[in-house]
């Protein structure tokens, strides 16, 4: 409502600004998921790779000093675009993503960085062993629900970690250990995991005895 007021007289006038009101929420809420979207992987709904690497390094910056990242991708994928098709390679991206979201804890960053490579931050300190034990059971699970690309076009998968310590400082840092542990586990057979625990970045088909000691070295070349 709106007053007027002239030579002693009031007059009022109301203004119906329902459909004004209504517009704005329309206009913010479309603005939200707006906002949304451009955080998230439009095929599986996880964070994409520009999202995940803002919270990890917002992460780093708040001075964390525990956590681990696992650094996944889906071995022979292409087979499945190839044989199959596109569409069915998009249906077993998706099932990945589910699995991750039914695999790790609702507290677990899980991320689709771009084709069939994903990650999982977990922002805590945890025992090797224990998960050494989880990845076990989470390789078993993909095992069983993607049973069929695994007998049709030998998908597998295979895990790179690397643990935060206090030379790494960014998500591009931690990512640059995971993906030398992945290139280990790619070597090894495929379909498994390999830890990175000197958080090295080699990534060299031939050893050049750069370190006295060296665990890549032993695993790759010895």
């Amino acid at each position: 409502m709106q007053y007027v007021i002239n030579n002693n007289s009031c007059y009022g006038v109301i203004r119906d600004v329902s459909e004004e009101r209504a517009q704005q929420q329309r206009l913010s809420e479309a603005l939200q998921e707006a906002k949304q979207k451009a955080q998230k992987d439009g095929l599986t709904g996880l964070y994409n790779r520009n999202k995940a690497k803002d919270i990890i390094d917002e992460w780093f910056a708040e001075g964390h000093e525990n956590g681990v990242l696992l650094l996944m991708d889906m071995d022979n994928f292409k087979k499945v675009n190839d044989e199959k098709g596109h569409p069915e390679g998009d249906i077993l991206l998706k099932k990945f993503a589910d699995l991750l979201v039914t695999q790790f804890r609702g507290s677990d960053l899980k991320a689709r960085l771009g084709g069939d490579e994903f990650i999982v931050f977990m922002p805590n300190k945890i025992d090797m062993e224990i998960l050494e034990t989880k990845l076990k059971s989470f390789l078993f699970a993909c095992r069983s629900e993607l049973r069929k690309y695994y007998l049709e076009q030998r998908v597998s998968v295979s895990i790179g970690i690397a643990y935060v310590d206090n030379k790494i400082n960014s998500f591009d840092e931690l990512y640059e250990c995971a993906d030398a542990a992945m290139y280990v586990a790619k070597r090894r057979g495929k379909d498994a995991f390999y830890v990175n625990e000197e958080n090295l970045t080699c990534m060299g088909t031939e050893c050049t005895q750069c370190r006295a000691q060296c665990s890549r070295r032993k695993i790759l070349f010895e």
